[in-house]
């Protein structure tokens, strides 16, 4: 239509003839026009044959063309007066709707091409709009100077047009294939990561039952055979045997126990409503408290233990018997994964309106394909030689689990053959006298806590 005005400007402007052509060629052709970007969006999913697709262009193109120049239809005929009239009001207003309506069209499928191309589509749009409400206002007066206007604003829109097939369509047609085939690529091998790690889950699944099963029969056997001992034993009134089986069958009651509230406790807590006993504590003290309380756990293994803080007292609002499970969780990880002769530090600081408590070790570390999953339910790292080692795989769940019920944020670094750092971020609180319990170091603490390390590091030294 652009190329036709410039024609059809060669005539005399003040012909009725020139002025009816152009007339009727802007509302023919622009209705055509928006009518076929409508019905590529509507086609936009479905395979179309191209030659097929040509041909049905070609053949609308004529048919417009006719309509525009030839055809003697009256209501068409309207069109090429000048001034106002009812038909072309209704032209306006359809153009306008059918524009605002590709708007729309262009927005719902928005993620199906680029971004350039949305942005050249979006202002195309626009400018045809402004297009037809300017040859709305324009009527009564519609001369060379509006002419040109409408000529400028129309070869702005076509300039979209032009650069949507010369630069996207022409120029880039290998990018957008490469670009088209990285994602397909991309998005088969995250399937593929998917279904190999749903077949690892269905191997996991299995190798978890007869974990259970082993994690029970185990310290059952191991009780079994102290008793049948202690009763050979007492014959000869051997106290120190007996006491020595006594110690055995104490340590895997522990591991009876520890097991089964591991796997109560990683069900609970994921419970909404699950009973928090909120208090302002320092976390200082129970860290240096729990860190403590396993060093002869440590020194059986030759594993030196650090500690350190910025500062004697930062509070957090936890529940102090999860703080300490999580804390001993973590330990017993540290300890029962290190080297020997290893090393464990374990530091708590501040960092902007958090705590963090670091626990790093010098252990076998995490391979790095399992260290997206090593804080879900039944994951286990095996030991240097291939094994795994001893546990449910419930340990660092819980831990997340608690971390989670104080607004905090739990966090992994691990290198295999160099170690682990675990880190937990707890949101920090002022000091509240009100409902600050404190931390003493007294006889009977000291008892309780004793009797949770035991608990948690019944599996290390069985």
């Amino acid at each position: 239509m652009s190329v036709s005005n410039i024609f059809i400007l060669k005539d005399n402007f003040e012909n009725a003839l020139v002025y009816g052509k152009l007339s009727r060629m802007f509302y023919i052709i622009s209705i055509f026009e928006v009518l076929v970007f409508i019905l590529s969006f509507l086609n936009i999913d479905k395979k179309r044959n191209i030659k097929n697709l040509s041909i049905n262009v070609i053949i609308a193109t004529l048919v417009a063309a006719y309509l525009a120049f030839r055809s003697k239809l009256p209501l068409l005929k309207e069109l090429e007066f000048q001034g106002l009239n009812e038909t072309k009001v209704i032209g306006e207003i359809v153009i306008i709707l059918l524009y605002i309506l590709l708007l729309f069209m262009i927005r719902k499928n928005k993620e199906k091409f680029s971004k350039g191309i949305f942005l050249d589509l979006i202002e195309y749009s626009a400018f045809r709009i402004v297009l037809a409400i300017f040859v709305g206002l324009t009527f009564a007066k519609y001369n060379i100077i509006s002419s040109l206007i409408v000529l400028f604003i129309r070869f702005i829109g076509d300039y979209y047009i032009f650069k949507i097939i010369g630069l996207e369509v022409i120029r880039k047609p290998h990018e957008v294939l490469y670009n088209d085939l990285m994602i397909k690529s991309n998005t088969l091998e995250e399937k593929l990561a998917e279904l190999k790690r749903k077949n690892e889950e269905d191997e996991i699944k299995k190798e978890l039952l007869a974990n259970i099963s082993h994690e029970f029969k185990t310290p059952v056997n191991v009780i079994y055979s102290a008793i049948q001992m202690q009763d050979l034993k007492r014959d000869c009134n051997d106290i120190n045997e007996i006491l020595k089986f006594n110690s055995i069958i104490k340590q895997n009651c522990y591991r009876l126990i520890r097991l089964i509230d591991n796997f109560i406790d990683s069900s609970k807590l994921t419970e909404q409503d699950y009973k928090l006993k909120l208090k302002c504590l320092n976390i200082v003290s129970i860290v240096e408290n729990t860190t403590m309380s396993i060093l002869s756990y440590a020194e059986m293994r030759g594993i030196e233990v650090v500690f350190d803080t910025e500062e004697e007292e930062f509070f957090v609002l936890a529940d102090k018997d999860l703080i300490e499970r999580g804390i001993l969780n973590i330990l017993s990880n540290s300890i029962k994964y290190n080297k020997e002769n290893g090393m464990i530090n374990v530091f708590v600081g501040a960092r902007g309106k958090n705590i963090i408590v670091e626990i790093q070790d010098t252990g076998i570390g995490i391979p790095k394909e399992k260290q997206k999953y090593i804080f879900n339910r039944y994951e286990r790292i095996k030991a240097s030689k291939g094994a795994y080692k001893e546990g449910s795989g419930l340990g660092l769940n819980i831990v997340k689990e608690i971390v989670n019920k104080f607004n905090g944020e739990i966090k992994l670094e691990s290198e295999e053959g160099v170690g682990t750092k675990i880190t937990l971020i707890i949101p920090k609180v002022e000091y509240d006298e009100e409902i600050y319990e404190a931390y003493y170091d007294d006889f009977n603490l000291k008892n309780d806590i004793m009797q949770k390390v035991d608990l948690e590091m019944s599996d290390i030294c069985s």
